[in-house]
């Protein structure tokens, strides 16, 4: 996966807007943060901290905490990850941020 493949997923959410974050690209929901790249081949998600903590538990070749003061999100090698599973993460990540009532309306 790529950060183009990134873009192309979190731009397709409902409100998803891409936004500069320290000379990176990040994409929002108004002005939260749902997904983040700080590297080439990396991509931080603001998952569930259960889901967070499991996948690092189970995957940590592919995910690592990431941990900014007192906030942890999912890190992501892109070249290591299938576009079925990260495109599930960032629609979950976007979820984390999303209106109520737009995630009602993504989800039924």
């Amino acid at each position: 996966m790529t950060e183009d493949d990134v873009r192309r997923i979190a731009l397709a959410l409902p409100q998803a807007e891409e936004h500069d974050h320290h000379g990176r690209p990040s994409f929002r929901v108004g002005t939260k943060l749902f997904v983040t790249m700080p590297h080439a081949g990396r991509a931080n998600l603001r998952l569930p901290m259960e889901e967070h903590r499991a996948l690092i538990a189970e995957r940590p070749d592919v995910f690592r905490d990431v941990v900014w003061g007192q906030l942890h999100r999912t890190g992501v090698d892109l070249a290591a990850i299938e576009a079925d599973e990260l495109a599930e993460l960032i629609e979950t990540a976007w979820a984390e941020v999303a209106p109520k009532k737009l995630v009602r309306e993504r989800f039924g």
